[in-house]
């Protein structure tokens, strides 16, 4: 089977199938009961949620002869074996589906139907389909997304403020900085949302700026995390978020913040290092990464930072 690895979208696949057949719903309470599911990531699971928002569905089984996968129509969900896929895409040259595990592919009809069991679940809408007390889920994602607004724009507002009390617009050097480590910041949340195969246009868009490249595969090796506890995306959301708070509310400890940016230099010449090398593949979002730190010590090279080092230890 010709497979494309997409890992732009890793909504959960009940998710994605209730968006195809064109259901009202709510992500957060689809993914709830699916995840919630005790045979999730089964036909049986897809037909009993189904049933509850009101989608008319069955499960068929066409025999060897008659197993061809352009004799039902779009959207399907299919059995692969141990494997469960949802053809979004008939066509009679080019079959289009998506596994569980987020792999988007593209197969001929005869290449698929050799790897297909022929067991498919069938699914049909009516007037009543739809997410059971859909408007009161709505009406609560609102709610939470209002939050999640709220605090970023009383963040934003504590930063700007700040700013401009002290008058550090008119520091060169400390804006400079800053610009580089609040890319840090925003680079590390593109990470965080492929790592976790959470949906961004962003982070597709600068994972396929090396076309040899695959974030996925260097975000998912063992090396991607520290102590193989905590994942080296997370490591840098803090790292870059941390140098901003100390740009902002404490200058002064400058000297500090531009010791701790040299010990991460040996980390970002091991990361090259392991993705030439080791995972043979590059991520690109996390090469931003390494050369945001070298980009900070340059600009504190530059405006002088590191000459005060000294002052730390003579304190």
């Amino acid at each position: 089977m010709n497979v494309e690895i997409n890992g732009a979208d890793m909504k959960n696949s009940f998710v994605y199938f209730i968006e195809l057949l064109g259901i009202k719903h709510t992500k957060k309470y689809a993914s709830k009961v699916y995840n919630e599911h005790p045979f999730k990531n089964s036909l049986y699971a897809f037909s009993n949620l189904l049933h509850d928002y009101g989608v008319n569905n069955a499960t068929v089984q066409l025999l060897e002869e008659d197993k061809d996968i352009r004799k039902l129509d779009a959207p399907v969900v299919v059995s692969l074996g141990f494997d469960i896929a949802i053809v979004s895409k008939i066509e009679p040259e080019l079959i289009t589906y998506t596994t569980l595990n987020n792999i988007k592919a593209k197969s001929l009809p005869e290449q698929f139907n050799e790897h297909w069991d022929g067991i498919a679940l069938l699914a049909e809408t009516g007037s009543k389909s739809g997410e059971p007390h859909y408007a009161k889920h709505k009406l609560s994602d609102l709610f939470y997304i209002s939050q999640k607004f709220l605090l970023l724009f009383f963040i934003v507002a504590l930063f700007l403020f700040t700013v401009w009390h002290k008058e550090l617009y008119l520091n060169a050097g400390i804006m400079t900085i800053l610009a580089f480590n609040l890319i840090g910041v925003f680079v590390s949340c593109l990470l965080i949302y492929k790592h976790y195969r959470i949906k961004s246009n962003y982070a597709d868009k600068l994972c396929s700026l090396i076309q040899k490249g695959n974030c996925n595969e260097v975000l998912d090796s063992d090396a991607a995390k520290l102590f193989g506890l905590v994942g080296w995306s997370e490591v840098g959301l803090g790292y870059f978020t941390s140098n901003s708070i100390i740009l902002i509310f404490f200058p002064d400890l400058l000297p500090l913040f531009a010791l701790i940016n040299i010990c991460a230099l040996p980390y970002s010449v091991w990361s090259v290092w392991f993705q030439k090398f080791k995972a043979n593949t590059w991520c690109t979002m996390c090469l931003i990464v390494q050369g945001l730190f070298w980009l900070i010590f340059c600009a504190t090279c530059y405006f002088g930072y590191l000459n005060h080092i000294k002052d730390i230890f003579s304190t």
